[in-house]
């Protein structure tokens, strides 16, 4: 068994109840894996994703709710009083990650 692997007997036996532990590591896979498959309770763990990883998952789950928000006329105007924020790039930026994961996925 490997560091990670035991992360879940070290938050269960070891660790103090009246205590809180961060863990941080680059083992995203086997980390998710753990959360899955239910060794943790509810509370004890979250997963903190990229920021690549959590714009691919709105584009993925959230595709269409995302764009609609980039067209809202409410959203446009308060993009334009911001000025960094050039809503062109914004769409054409996502629709190449679109693209790029498609690809990588297969």
């Amino acid at each position: 068994m490997g560091k990670t692997s035991a992360i879940p007997e070290v938050v269960h036996r070891v660790v103090p109840l009246e205590q809180e532990c961060i863990y941080i590591a680059n083992r995203h896979q086997l980390l998710q894996e753990m959360l899955q498959s239910q060794q943790f309770n509810p509370g004890e763990c979250v997963y903190l994703q990229g920021d690549l990883e959590a714009v691919l998952e709105t584009l993925n789950i959230h595709r269409q709710a995302f764009y609609k928000l980039l067209d809202d006329q409410s959203f446009k105007n308060i993009a334009k009083r911001n000025k960094q924020i050039d809503l062109a790039k914004l769409r054409t930026n996502c629709r190449e990650l679109e693209q790029i994961s498609k690809v990588s996925s297969t």
